[in-house]
């Protein structure tokens, strides 16, 4: 777990004590998290699907 994500879970548990806004902190938090996951997933299929492009390309013109 990185830095960043402990400072996040702590302090969330921190907020959670003091009043129902670190409940909203945690949530939201582990909703941008979700998110980011799956526009890096996106981009990921992204640029996958570039790279199959580019070689069915190279067959294509190969084959000529």
């Amino acid at each position: 777990m990185s830095r960043s994500a402990r400072a996040w879970l702590i302090s969330g548990l921190v907020g959670l004590t003091e009043s129902a806004a670190g409940l909203l902190f945690v949530v939201f938090g582990l909703v941008s998290v979700l998110i980011n996951i799956v526009l890096m997933r996106v981009f990921l299929e992204f640029v996958i699907s570039m790279i199959r492009t580019a070689q069915n390309t190279t067959a294509l013109v190969e084959r000529r």
